[in-house]
């Protein structure tokens, strides 16, 4: 099956689904592009043929994954009876039923995976279905469904990345609030999506940079278009 082929029957089960290279999104606004648009899908798979297909879970697929990292932590996960994928590197990928509320949550042995996150799925590199079972409920001593609850991914935006990052060369630039109390779970978050960072800085904005975010122009742009008007 190619990878256009899964990503329209992915759809076609009610998930959305958004086009990776490895675990990176490569389109605008991430997980939250993620649709079940056959003819956005179609575009996209013909854009990136080799493309991963990611598919988003919580409210948007109505699906949660447990992420498990770590199998011979959980070996109890493995007697639920549920639809499973295979991971890299051993781990599992168990398919569950999105309940409103539910939250990410962050274990010793890997995660659940709820709104705002996304898991890549097979036909990708070592990654395989296990079965075709009935997606079952997650298992409760698992599931927080306290809405109200701090989640995994509070101290990180949960607008889109597209919209806070800009590209430099070899790394990104993300504005976020707060960000001593978001680089935990940004570490974390990138950690568990093999990603590996080689160097942190983090400063407070210029004015330029708060110009910039507000207007789409740099305070220089500005007061050379004012001295065009004023005939200078």
């Amino acid at each position: 099956m190619t990878a256009l082929e899964a990503a329209l029957q992915y759809s076609g089960r009610g998930w959305s689904v958004l086009p990776c290279r490895d675990k990176v999104p490569l389109v605008r606004g991430g997980v939250h592009a993620a649709t079940r648009d056959l003819a956005t899908i179609e575009r996209w798979w013909h854009t990136w043929a080799q493309a991963n297909v990611a598919i988003a879970c919580g409210a948007p697929s109505g699906i949660v994954v447990i992420d498990i990292d770590s199998p011979a932590e959980v070996t109890e996960l493995f007697n639920l009876t549920t639809l499973c994928a295979s991971t890299p590197n051993g781990g599992r990928h168990l398919y569950c039923r999105y309940v409103e509320g539910t939250r990410n949550r962050v274990f010793d042995w890997g995660e659940l995976r709820s709104t705002g996150l996304y898991v890549v799925a097979p036909p990708a590199t070592s990654r395989e279905w296990l079965n075709n079972s009935v997606i079952a409920d997650v298992p409760e001593n698992l599931a927080k469904i306290v809405p109200e609850a701090p989640t995994v991914t509070s101290s990180v935006p949960s607008g889109s990345w597209a919209d806070a990052i800009a590209d430099h060369p070899g790394g990104v630039a993300l504005a976020v609030p707060n960000a001593g109390a978001a680089i935990p779970a940004l570490l974390r978050r990138l950690d568990g999506d093999g990603l590996r960072i080689t160097g942190l800085q983090m400063s407070q904005p210029s004015l330029d940079d708060v110009f910039m975010k507000y207007t789409g122009r740099r305070i220089r742009e500005e007061a050379a278009d004012q001295l065009m008007v004023m005939g200078w």
